[in-house]
């Protein structure tokens, strides 16, 4: 019954063709020969049962054969392929594919699971796995390890593929959030959501004992949740110090349950489809019992902090979803006991009853210092070496020895009822993540000896303290030598063709020529972006790129200038774009991607144009807009959205040949024949020309608009596109797959112009909307949170990745920065006599932020105070270790 590898030996050459072979002893083998087969994989996912079937996999896909369904994935799909855990035993992966989705097969007969792994490697030096094959990383939270030289298919130890990346340096120097940290740990950890077995575990930080509310009290991190009083500790201890199991099978433990569990998640996520389904199969076809259910925060938190059989933690949920907390699908949830009935969660009554509020709250004292100073004590329980040994009975954290790996070997079981029993009880009471740190988790540094992100100090809750920002102008290069020419790409010097002669007469010229105007007229800067270095120094710059077709660069560094800038940015050249856009002054038009490449929309001739590094057109199409142009686009690394005034959102791949060959053909038909479901939405749509096959390249087209598009929004974390039109309606659209997730009515004409600016937050999943002077925020999943009114219109809109706080761009000149729970204004920056932002971008680190003005300035928003640790953050990227010069 164990599959069986047919090892083919290795491909003669590159195929251009379907008919690429093997050949071994004379043998031929085509590629939709069956190279693999497992009778008994199982497909397991986080919204339904695990199904039972057979997996094949020959030259092209994955194929899994259930009793009612075939399911086919694509082999250039794949983004990435990662080890996990089933039921404690490494015998399954999970598919990381480039539509943001995600496949977890688990292979528990045999050898079947080490036969699969040397078969993904043979494709992959064979390179029949083309986004792996070239390291695609597409910008998604946890996609890609970080280090990752193993072609993208993980590592087989945790703690080598963590030590490999720099999230804990990044965490320590509070480059990452606590909750983007922790996120990061439990996938490098292996939970994941297909798995409710599996699923990320995060700490309980507030105590809910009282009516009020304290950020700077709560839990106490450094012990477990079953040991936060003495009295509770001892019982423990005592169970542990007391218990003989007679057979001796049974180590001594002290907590009977677990922190995480199927059952746990599904007791939280209750209210939440497809969960609830899941939640009533899991109790025999109902619900439990009215009083053991989700009844309120309070409710939970005493039952964890007092019962001896509940030691719960929380889920990630409940740091950035309030729709988990609301009964909104009117479930027969039942009356408790005393007759009252079971609907919404009970929240404490600090947040009024507010799920939002309670959120942003929650959220609040997950990143406040109290658990930035302790965290690291809360990841050694769960995930170092406090884990298992003498210091988990040190510090009371022993559970049941079936919650650890290795505990028991499930295959050498005979008797197959115990087998079964065994298998199940490690799959609905708790499984401990692998250990990830084999030494003490470090302490996080303080906040003031951290080149922190810019606007990292709005809180989400309580008073904000004074916000510590200055604008740097860089320095003119209108007038600086132009080393920014045909032949030289954005950023390095073209080579110099004045001769002597010319250069005395054209000093001559200028010094006695009649002496022009000091201040001068620039043409609007439509568009900033800090693009990576791609040159012989590797070094980065600024480019910004005006209405008149105008393109400033300037070097960049992040060393000190030594005139008072936290930064170094010195004039390197000037030039122009071949084609510009409309000059109306709208930022809009213009957006930056990867590789120095900028699109631009809103030409006279409607069409769609790519501008490579040195300012030629790569690309030029007229695009699928019917009956019209595109007149708004954004995008980030390799993807680019684009709206039109027919009411069509396209999406760009830009210079990504394998990325549209996995998101064009993905599951469906292609020209070979190859049948599955479509991935792609109904309106698929491809354009391409003969001089630019595979530079820019449409994979879908997101329908739904009636009227023109007037705003669009891109987020790669969330890989969904939110797009405004003329009538005020919002719809959401996942890029990848195409799909409409939700339309939303934001703003009505009657009363107020259409959305002219948005901006996505992408930890709480909801987007700012600016329609003139009013600024709203809305939920993803619907619902408006807050509405606030400016006193001059918006022209621009950028959000720090922390999520904590919205910078707005006016026509009078200034620059807002607000807090992102509510739009209160905490600090504003008078950019007014360099014009109106147009355009706002941060850059890679938030350490910075970048405006370019309708005077066809760039300004550069710093914390003054950070010069000395800048260098220090400089140095240390440099030699690729914590320095640490200036802890003070």
């Amino acid at each position: 019954e164990d599959a069986v590898l047919i090892e083919r030996g290795v491909p003669t050459q590159q195929p251009s063709t379907r008919q690429w072979r093997f050949v071994e002893d004379g043998g031929v083998v085509s590629v939709d020969d069956e190279l693999f087969r497992d009778e008994h994989c199982l497909w397991v996912r986080g919204d339904s049962n695990a199904v039972k079937g057979t997996l094949t996999v020959d030259g092209r896909a994955l194929k899994f054969t259930s009793s009612n369904d075939v399911k086919i994935w694509r082999l250039a799909t794949l983004e990435r392929v990662a080890p996990r855990r089933y039921l404690l035993r490494r015998v399954a992966f999970e598919f990381f594919r480039c539509d943001s989705t995600s496949v977890f097969l688990a292979l528990p007969r045999g050898k079947a699971h080490r036969q699969l792994s040397k078969l993904l490697k043979a494709l992959l030096k064979r390179r029949k796995l083309p986004l792996l094959n070239r390291g695609y990383a597409n910008g998604h939270a946890g996609r890609r390890i970080e280090g990752d030289d193993n072609g993208g298919l993980g590592h087989r130890d945790p703690e080598k593929a963590l030590r490999l990346s720099r999230l804990t340096d990044l965490w320590r120097r509070r480059l990452l959030t606590n909750f983007a940290y922790l996120s990061a740990l439990n996938e490098l950890g292996g939970r994941t959501r297909q798995d409710l077995a599996q699923w990320p575990v995060f700490p309980w930080v507030l105590a809910f004992d009282s009516d009020a509310i304290d950020l700077g009290t709560g839990r106490d991190l450094s012990k477990p949740i079953g040991a936060q009083t003495e009295e509770r500790r001892s019982a423990f201890l005592e169970r542990y110090e007391t218990f003989e199991d007679p057979s001796g099978y049974v180590p001594k433990f002290m907590y009977g349950s677990h922190y995480s569990s199927a059952g746990v998640v599904l007791h939280y996520l209750v209210r939440a489809l497809p969960y609830s389904q899941l939640a009533v199969d899991l109790q025999g076809g109902r619900f439990d019992v009215p009083d053991r259910l989700f009844l309120g925060i309070e409710a939970a938190w005493r039952s964890t902090t007092n019962s001896m059989t509940d030691v719960k933690e929380v889920i990630p949920e409940l740091y950035y979803a309030p729709e988990v907390l609301c009964n909104m699908n009117s479930l027969p949830l039942g009356k408790s006991q005393s007759g009252v009935q079971v609907d919404d969660v009970l929240l404490p009554a600090w947040c009024l009853n507010d799920p939002l509020q309670f959120i942003r709250v929650h959220r609040a004292a997950l990143e406040s210092d109290r658990v930035s100073d302790t965290l690291h004590l809360w990841i050694d329980l769960i995930f170092g070496d406090a884990q298992q040994g003498p210091k988990a009975v040190e510090r009371a954290n022993v559970f049941y020895h079936l919650t650890y790996e290795g505990a028991v070997d499930v295959e050498q079981i005979e008797d197959e009822g115990e087998r079964e029993a065994t298998d199940a009880q490690i799959a609905h009471f708790g499984q401990t993540p692998p250990r990830l740190f084999g030494s003490p988790h470090p302490r996080r540094k303080p906040a003031q000896e951290c080149a922190a992100p810019l606007f990292l100090d709005v809180p989400l809750y309580g008073e904000c303290p004074a916000v510590s920002c200055r604008a740097y102008v860089l320095d003119d290069v209108q007038n600086a030598q132009k080393l920014f020419g045909p032949d030289a790409p954005l950023g390095e010097k073209a080579a110099k063709s004045s001769t002597f002669a010319k250069d005395v007469a054209r000093f001559t010229k200028q010094l006695f020529a009649p002496k022009k105007k000091t201040t001068k007229d620039h043409s609007p800067a439509l568009c900033v972006a800090l693009c990576s270095g791609g040159g012989e120094d590797n070094a980065s710059v600024v480019c910004a790129f005006h209405a008149d077709r105008g393109v400033s660069v300037w070097r960049w560094s992040e060393v000190p200038d030594g005139r008072g800038a936290p930064f170094s940015a010195r004039p390197h050249g000037s030039g122009r774009l071949e084609v510009c856009a409309r000059g109306d002054g709208d930022g809009n038009t213009v957006t930056a991607l990867a590789d120095r490449r900028v699109l631009s929309v809103g030409h006279a001739d409607g069409r769609i144009r790519l501008h490579d590094g040195r300012g030629r057109i790569r690309a030029s199409i007229r695009g699928p807009h019917a009956g019209g142009s595109a007149v708004a686009c954004c995008g980030h690394g390799h993807i680019a959205v684009t709206g039109g005034t027919d009411g069509v959102v396209a999406v760009w791949v830009c210079d990504d040949a394998a990325l549209v060959d996995g998101l064009l053909h993905g599951d469906g038909v292609d020209d070979e024949g190859f049948e599955g479901d479509p991935v792609l939405a109904p309106s698929r749509s491809v354009v391409r020309e003969d001089d630019s096959d595979d530079v820019l390249v449409c994979s879908h087209l997101l329908m739904g608009h009636a009227s023109s598009i007037t705003a669009l929004a891109y987020s790669p974390v969330l890989d969904c596109c939110v797009s405004a039109d003329v009538d005020g309606y919002l719809l959401v659209h996942a890029c990848r797959s195409g799909r409409c997730l939700r339309s939303l009515q934001v703003v009505d004409r009657r009363e107020s112009p259409p959305a002219t600016k948005l901006a996505i937050l992408d930890v709480d999943a909801s987007v700012v909307v600016a329609a003139s002077t009013t600024l709203a925020l809305w939920s993803l999943n619907g619902g408006r949170r807050c509405v606030v009114t400016t006193p001059s219109p918006i022209t621009s809109l950028a959000t720090t990745r922390a999520g904590t706080a919205v910078v707005c761009g006016s026509l009078d000149g200034q620059l807002t920065v607000r807090r992102a729970v509510d739009l209160a204004a905490v600090h504003t920056i008078d950019l007014s006599t360099h014009g109106a932002p147009l355009n706002l971008a941060f850059g890679p680190d938030d350490r910075h932020l970048f405006a370019c003005t309708s005077g066809g300035r760039v300004v550069v928003c710093s914390d003054p105070r950070s010069r000395l640790l800048q260098l220090d953050a400089a140095l240390s990227n440099a030699v690729g270790l914590d320095t640490g010069l200036f802890a003070f």
